[in-house]
């Protein structure tokens, strides 16, 4: 069997499926991606990399740039597309983020099943961008543009896919029954922790540890560096980790134009001897660092969210995370994680406390975590799911 998946980006949200098929031998996997990611290492043996070109004018209104980025991406998809069915490729599934590539991917394929992955649609009410701000009439104007390649996609796609309930209930309510909640598989053979009988080792060292993918407002990154510089100014015996790829997102003025490094060194009194940051992590490194911890903060906006708090729960961290929309339907509170209000720094520090220096009582807290990603996400069950719905 073939499949075609299509992003325009490495594949994050495809990655533990296209992951899984490369497991069975009778499974052919396609992946086509704009040629600027070729030199993307996807760490699948059996997988087939195409890529496509786009040479973008963005000298235009720039209510339009977003739409014009789909239709270009749209169009070179297609356009490779029809060389390869030329050759004689044909897929027996396709699978889309629903960012532009997939567009036009009906007109060459009409009888192919198309299950397209729909992560947010943007409302005046949700706009990330807006976490302390109210929004001006040009931001919403451009975010009403913004959701244009997602209602091409709900129209063409014959499946669609939302991770979580918060992000399916901000679709239109005219599309939600294309949209079947299923979540973001994980390998919870791979993601568990570091002994046999289900709990965390044994750690001496208190140690905190925290992934992020930016530095902006709804990624937490300020009030963990809040929480941070006060935790070291009242106690020596706690050491943070910090997982980062350097990216700066820029929807606050408050952190406009700094970089990791600039902001440790300038915004935050930190003690550098017990607070290190790490990047490029391989797979194998990322599983050990979970494994050290002991206790893991997760934050979203009630926005996405993230498989790296999934991975953490499937290790058996506990968890302390932000008690928003997406993250309270997965933790429940003292019983497989932690929850704090998310602009709380004084309650998620109080939390912090508790958990490092209980760890033993909290063992059934780490199994308790573990056991929901084992039966709810599973990459097996997910699958199973995904092709349930064909």
């Amino acid at each position: 069997m073939k499949f075609l998946f299509l992003d325009i980006k490495y594949p994050e949200k495809f990655i533990s499926i296209m992951k899984y098929l490369s497991l069975n031998p009778e499974c052919e996997i396609a992946f086509l991606i704009n040629e600027n990611e070729q030199k993307l290492n996807l760490g699948i043996e059996n997988i087939k990399i195409y890529n496509y070109g786009i040479h973008c004018n963005m000298n235009l209104h720039h209510y339009l740039r977003t739409y014009y980025l789909a239709i270009m991406q749209g169009q070179a998809a297609l356009e490779k597309l029809i060389s390869m069915k030329k050759e004689g490729y044909v897929p027996d599934i396709i699978f889309a983020n629903s960012w532009g590539n997939s567009m036009f991917i009906k007109n060459l394929f009409p009888d192919i099943p198309l299950i397209s992955y729909f992560e947010w649609f943007y409302t005046i009410d949700n706009y990330f961008g807006s976490v302390n701000k109210k929004q001006t009439q040009n931001e919403m104007a451009i975010m009403q543009c913004w959701n244009t390649p997602l209602l091409h996609n709900l129209l063409s796609c014959d499946v669609g896919i939302c991770p979580t309930e918060r992000q399916k209930q901000q679709f239109p309510k005219e599309f939600q029954h294309k949209l079947n909640v299923i979540p973001d598989g994980i390998d919870t053979n791979f993601y568990k922790p570091n002994n046999n009988d289900g709990n965390a080792s044994e750690m001496q060292e208190k140690i905190v540890t925290f992934t992020i993918n930016s530095m902006d407002l709804h990624s937490g990154f300020p009030q963990f560096m809040k929480m941070a510089d006060k935790l070291q100014k009242k106690r020596t015996d706690v050491t943070f980790i910090v997982i980062d790829n350097y990216q700066t997102y820029f929807y606050s003025s408050i952190i406009k134009n700094y970089t990791y490094e600039k902001l440790l060194n300038e915004k935050y009194n930190i003690d550098k001897t017990r607070f290190f940051h790490l990047r490029c992590l391989s797979k194998q490194e990322y599983l050990e660092f979970l494994q050290m911890s002991s206790v893991h903060i997760y934050f979203t906006y009630p926005y996405t969210l993230s498989t790296s708090m999934l991975e953490a729960m499937s290790t058996g961290c506990i968890v302390l995370g932000s008690k928003t929309a997406p993250v309270e339907e997965v933790i429940e509170d003292n019983k497989n994680g932690f929850l704090f209000d998310f602009n709380n720094v004084d309650e998620m520090l109080e939390k912090i406390e508790y958990i490092i220096d209980n760890q033993q009582k909290l063992q059934d807290i780490r199994k308790n975590a573990r056991k929901t990603i084992i039966e709810k996400y599973d990459i097996n069950k997910t699958v199973s799911e995904i092709f349930n719905l064909l």
